[in-house]
């Protein structure tokens, strides 16, 4: 329900950062 739905926005925004976080980190290379 919408416990779900809350779970998967977190993940989204957990990937999100994370994907933001690599590439500042090839960025910084």
């Amino acid at each position: 329900g919408a416990d779900m739905s809350k779970v998967e926005q977190l993940a989204q925004v957990k990937r999100r950062q994370d994907e933001d976080k690599a590439k500042a980190e090839l960025h910084s290379l």
